[in-house]
Parts: structure tokens; sequence; C-alpha cells
């Protein structure tokens, strides 16, 4: 599988699940909540808002700690809708690539257009790579 097609696999899954039935749309907050017990506990509920022309109410997700709801809350479908996009954005750089080495050098497996599409300019984002390969496998090598 090519860089491009990993990128495109990963932006695909990410908007899939942003855009799943029932996935409330962003933003999404938190507020604290307590329990009294045999000691006060903390917790944290995170308000997810319906999804658009539903009658149901929104979501409530309880989290342990502050630092969990925070970062799952900023993590909402808007925020994977846009890291789609530039998924594919970078999906279509690799490819622009790859179809510019064919051009310049022949093939895309010319000594020089190896290493400009490895070290060089047509490279792309190592690390929109890396991040598809984390959506992907759960691996980014």
């Amino acid at each position: 599988m090519s860089a491009a097609d990993e990128l495109r696999t990963a932006a695909t899954r990410i908007r899939e699940l942003a855009t799943a039935d029932g996935i409330p749309p962003g933003p999404w907050t938190i507020t604290p909540r307590y329990r009294k017990g045999t000691k006060t506990v903390v917790q944290y509920d995170m308000h997810k808002p319906p999804p658009p022309g539903s009658n149901t109410p929104g979501l409530k997700v309880i989290h342990p700690s502050r630092t969990d709801a925070l970062y799952s809350a900023a993590l909402h479908p808007g925020v994977g809708l846009a890291l789609a996009d530039w998924l594919d954005e970078e999906a279509g750089r690799r490819a622009a690539s790859v179809v510019a080495a064919v051009e310049i050098w022949g093939n895309a497996e010319h000594p020089d257009a190896v290493a400009w599409l490895t070290t060089g300019l047509g490279k792309g984002s190592a690390p929109a790579l890396a991040l598809a390969r984390l959506i992907n496998t759960g691996s980014s090598t």
C-alpha cells in the first residue's frame, strides 16, 4: 500500500467514525460532578449535544479525571473531520509527488526519484503518515 493509500484509508476511517449515526457534533464540554461517600470524589461529565434533527438528549459520558474529560472533549467529531481533510490533502500531495517523479525521471524507481520521494521535497509530511499508520494499525511504523 502506498503512503497516499495509507493516508486516504486513515482519512476515510476517521470520517466514518466522526459521522456515524448517533455521534453528536462538537464542541463537547465538561463539568465537574461531586459524589459524597466515605470521601469526596470528583468526576467529570462530558456533555455531547444531540445529533442534528434528533429528538434524543445529548450524551453524558463520565470520566474519572478532568484530564481525560478535557482530552475526549477536545477531540470531538469536528476535529476528526478536519483531521480527515488534512490527511486527504497530504495523500493528494504524496500521489502528485510520485506522478512528478515519474515525469521527471521516467519512473519512480530511478535513484534520484527515490531520493526525492524519501528525503526531499517529494517526501511529504512524516507526522501525517505516522498518524495515518496509528489510525490504521495502532502502530506508527
